[in-house]
């Protein structure tokens, strides 16, 4: 999504330079050139991947909407529990796959309505290999790839006229160019600027057709009256080039239009600065790619070790006749368990960590210190399920706490709260202001560190509360760090209103 997203924007800021500097120009066929090229500029320039050394209002806003999207995806896996409600990310997904299928769904049908139409009528073959089809009736003659079709009575009177324009299209291949534009149509189908690009290419295409048999020494105003006289009725199929086209008026006009100086050209040159600020928009800043790398990296390294350590506590245990015992059963700890309650069920937070409670301490010396806590028993959570992407804030004067609410998509995941410098903090979006989490109110969840780990709660919903300085009134949008694990909140902008609880 976040693709079709850049695309549209790329497609409509390109075009908005074609119309304004070339549309009315005459040399066609390097106007066709040009729409050519920005349909495949709005499949190449989402796709480049350049970094920005500090981020720009522009790289902000779409890193936002970025966010916004991957945590819609992220939430729909795993998730048949959770009752949360829809946000307008995932109504927009929704509508746009509707669209997209129903765009797909007309282009089949029209498609297989115009193979059935070319199978009947009488054929023959002219001097450039291409298959003419005679219709019985009034048909609006028309071309698509190798076959000209047109009806008996204007093969009869008007065969000149209409045979070199059908096969300038034919020669000119512009059944090609409609075919790329149908791709990308369906894709943006809800862009305005799309549909208005196939309206001026298929314009192109009648204006290099009209001047082929201009040239063909044909007298222009018997060929006009032609055009006026087929231009009743409809076209069969938007892949096919007709005679029967509306911009009659702007074809008629084009013809005694003067010729554009070849200088006018270098106005195309206009698109480079727009493609390039396009390019620096779609740009990640550095500091957030360093961090969703490193986040990445050691998320993935410390669950494998856990997931050893995990799996090596479920194996049996051989006693000293060489015999198989299960392992010894854990003592059953309270909803929210503190470490000196559930010793077994928990590991040491490392040594290092200065702001972790009394109760998180290691009451093993001789154990591995450089394992991070492990929780097995954490209590479901049974609140409201429709809080916004699992979030909550309440503010008095002397603290704000923010409620996190997470649902476990794996059977072992890592959660970061404090770490080793408390990076836990709330940004104000307005001044840049940080506030730094104070601590933790659920004295079973060990502050600091490198993080914790959440075992055999695999598809349930539970929650913790963090403890922060008072926000002042006049903030009303902020942002969380370091909690790139927790709701998949990172870098989101949220507005408190939303989240608020009175």
């Amino acid at each position: 999504m976040i693709f079709v997203f850049k695309s549209a924007i790329t497609l409509a800021l390109l075009y908005s330079c074609f119309f304004a500097f070339l549309s009315r120009e005459t040399f066609h066929r390097f106007n066709r050139i040009v729409l050519i090229g920005i349909m495949a500029a709005t499949l190449i320039i989402p796709l480049l991947q350049f970094k920005t050394a500090s981020p720009t209002i522009v790289n902000r806003e779409l890193i936002e909407i970025e966010q916004e999207f991957a945590c819609t995806a992220i939430s729909t896996q795993g998730m048949a529990q959770a009752t949360e409600s829809l946000n307008w990310a995932d109504y927009t997904i929704i509508i746009y796959i509707a669209g997209v299928a129903l765009s797909i769904c007309l282009t089949v049908i029209q498609a297989l309505s115009l193979v059935r139409y070319l199978r009947g009528g009488l054929r023959h073959t002219d001097a450039y290999g291409n298959t003419i089809i005679l219709k019985n009736g009034n048909v609006a003659p028309f071309s698509i790839f190798k076959y000209i079709v047109m009806s008996i009575n204007d093969y009869e009177t008007n065969r000149d006229y209409i045979l070199i324009h059908e096969q300038e299209h034919i020669r000119q291949g512009h059944t090609y160019d409609l075919i790329l534009w149908e791709v990308i149509k369906t894709m943006q189908w809800f862009n305005p600027f799309i549909w208005l690009l196939g309206r001026d290419l298929r314009c192109i295409h009648e204006y290099e057709a009209d001047q082929a048999v201009i040239r063909q020494d044909i007298d222009a105003k018997t060929y006009q009256l032609l055009l006026v006289e087929k231009a009743v009725g409809r076209h069969l199929q938007p892949l096919t080039n007709s005679l029967n086209r509306n911009s009659l008026k702007r074809r008629l006009m084009m013809m005694y239009q003067k010729e554009s100086s070849r200088w006018m050209m270098l106005k195309a040159l206009c698109a480079l600065p727009v493609a390039a600020l396009t390019v620096a928009a779609f740009a990640k800043p550095i500091v957030i790619d360093r961090a969703e790398a490193a986040i990445c990296t050691a998320q993935e390294r410390v669950k494998e070790m856990v997931r050893h350590t995990v799996k090596a506590d479920q194996t049996t245990h051989i006693d000293g006749n060489g015999e198989a015992t299960a392992p010894p059963k854990q003592p059953t700890a309270s909803p929210w368990h503190t470490a000196t309650k559930a010793p077994a069920t928990i590991t040491e937070a490392p040594e290092t960590t200065t702001e972790a409670p009394e109760t998180a301490k290691e009451e093993n010396p001789t154990k591995n210190k450089s394992k991070l806590p492990v929780y097995t028993d954490m209590p479901a959570y049974t609140g409201k399920a429709n809080i916004d992407k699992g979030v909550r804030i309440k503010r008095d004067r002397e603290c704000t706490y923010v409620t996190l609410i997470c649902t476990c998509n794996d059977d072992v995941e890592m959660y970061k709260i404090g770490g080793k410098e408390n990076r836990t903090f709330i940004e104000d979006v307005e001044t840049g202001d940080h506030y730094k989490a104070r601590r933790i109110m659920d004295e079973g969840i060990a502050f600091g560190g490198d993080g914790f780990f959440v075992a055999g709660m695999e598809g349930k919903r539970w929650a913790v509360t963090i403890e922060f300085p008072p926000l002042p009134d006049n903030v009303k949008r902020i942002r969380f760090w370091h909690l790139a694990d927790w709701a998949n909140i990172e870098y989101r902008v949220i507005d408190i209103k939303d989240i608020e609880e009175q």
